[in-house]
């Protein structure tokens, strides 16, 4: 085909959200296929549109979602997880000792050029289908550098300034909203913020369907500090995925499935809930290009 016949076709796919769409390295167009995970099925969802057309696509999409090949697909490859949970910020000041930068939120807001917000695909997913309605708040999710510009010129979603994605975090976890973001360490693009009611990943792990380490990288679990304890209980309620239990005064956690998100931890007056590593010398890859290079090699052999 004539290659100005196929950019206007790309063009065309871009406008609608199907392709995704930069500029290269020579200054020119380029165009690539959006990934699962990265684009697909969320350009359905992210401005936030009620049409019949997104209404249709939930019903299609949905049962997929909740499907656990797909789930485990949406995760990455068996030794690489595409995404990864991260604490809550108000959970960093119980556990500094072992957080680093790149595992906070602020600090990655702080380091990024442009950010958008979007509505959360799941939980309009849930609604338009008519799954169900999720209390917390739809438009939640942040995207950062090129897949914001990405998002904001296909008009699916709107810039913001970094103090208002700061209080969109803050929101979030006033609603007790799980964060993950892309399992690298820097050049992050992706932030979600989850319930485990509709989330594809939160609601498959709560519900058992998959296991936790078969969809996404955990590198915190939730530590007790036993001297400290008071026995109050008032983490067994905050957790969002309902692995803390009370046995003899304590609070006992399901340590294999526990994401390291700190929910639990803002509500212990005593102290006495923290964070530790889940392993010792466990690190996500460098950057996103890193990342998304480990994942074609052990997918593809590319």
């Amino acid at each position: 085909m004539d290659p100005y016949e196929v950019q206007e076709i790309l063009e065309g796919l871009a406008q609608k959200g199907f392709v995704y769409r930069g500029i290269s390295k020579n200054g020119n167009p380029g165009y690539a296929m959006i990934q699962l995970g990265y684009g697909f099925p969320q350009v359905f969802f992210w401005k936030g549109e009620r049409t019949p057309s997104a209404e249709n696509m939930a019903k299609l999409l949905l049962p997929v979602l909740r499907d656990e090949k797909s789930v485990k697909k949406l995760g990455g490859t068996p030794k690489t997880k595409t995404f990864r949970f991260i604490p809550i910020q108000k959970a960093i000041p119980y556990s500094l000792q072992v957080v680093l930068p790149y595992e906070e939120m602020v600090e990655i807001i702080n380091k990024v050029s442009i950010i958008a917000l979007a509505h959360c695909p799941c939980r309009m997913m849930a609604s338009l289908s008519g799954e169900r309605e999720c209390p917390h708040t739809l438009e939640t999710c942040l995207k950062f550098n090129d897949m914001a510009r990405f998002v904001i010129d296909r008009g699916l979603a709107r810039q913001i300034s970094k103090d208002e994605a700061l209080e969109v975090l803050k929101k979030t976890e006033e609603e007790g909203l799980v964060h993950f973001v892309d399992n690298c360490q820097g050049d992050v693009q992706h932030n979600c913020n989850c319930c485990s009611c509709c989330c594809w990943s939160l609601s498959a792990i709560k519900g058992r369907k998959v296991p936790r380490d078969a969809v996404m990288a955990t590198y915190f679990l939730r530590a007790t500090d036993t001297d400290a304890c008071e026995g109050c209980g008032t983490c067994v309620d905050s957790c969002p995925l309902e692995i803390i239990t009370m046995k003899d005064d304590y609070p006992v956690v399901d340590e294999s499935m526990c994401i390291g998100c700190g929910v639990c931890i803002p509500s212990c007056q005593s102290g006495a809930a923290k964070l530790k590593r889940k392993e010792e010398g466990l690190v996500p890859p460098f950057n996103f290009k890193d990342l998304h290079r480990k994942l074609l090699k052990e997918t593809w052999n590319f």
